[in-house]
C-alpha cells in the first residue's frame, strides 16, 4: 500500500492512498506505529486519497490517537470522504479525536 509522507513545521503528514483493507491493514498499522515512534510534535492523517478503511485500519488510527495523546503530541485526521466520515462518526471517533475538513483546518486545530 502507498502512504505518502510529508513533514512541515513539526507536523508529520501521512496520506494513505486508495484502500486500507484486510490485505493492507498490517502495513498501514506498522507505518502508523513508526510515525508514533518518531516523536514529531503532531501527526496529521490526510485521508483525501483514501476510498475505504476496514475495522483493522480504524483500530490502527485509534491506537495512534491514543499514543499521540499519551506522549503529548497533537493528532488530527482531515479530508475524510463522506462515507468514511460517517464511519468515524458512528464509531465515536469524532468525539475522541480532531477531525478537520481539510489540511488548513487541521493545521489550525493542531496549532492550538
Amino acid at each position: 500500500m502507498e502512504i505518502r509522507e510529508e513533514s512541515s513545521d513539526g507536523v508529520l503528514v501521512l496520506v494513505p492512498v486508495d484502500r486500507v483493507d484486510g490485505a493492507t491493514a498490517q502495513a498501514f498499522s506498522e507505518k502508523l506505529d513508526q510515525a508514533a515512534a518518531r516523536g514529531e510534535r503532531s501527526i496529521l492523517l490526510d485521508f483525501s486519497e483514501l476510498k475505504y478503511i476496514s475495522s483493522t485500519g480504524l483500530r490502527a488510527v485509534l491506537t495512534l490517537a491514543k499514543k499521540s495523546k499519551a506522549s503529548g503530541s497533537g493528532f488530527a485526521v482531515c479530508s475524510l470522504i463522506p462515507h468514511i466520515r460517517e464511519v468515524f462518526d458512528m464509531s465515536g471517533f469524532s468525539r475522541i479525536m480532531t477531525l478537520a475538513e481539510d489540511r488548513e483546518a487541521a493545521y489550525r486545530a493542531l496549532s492550538n
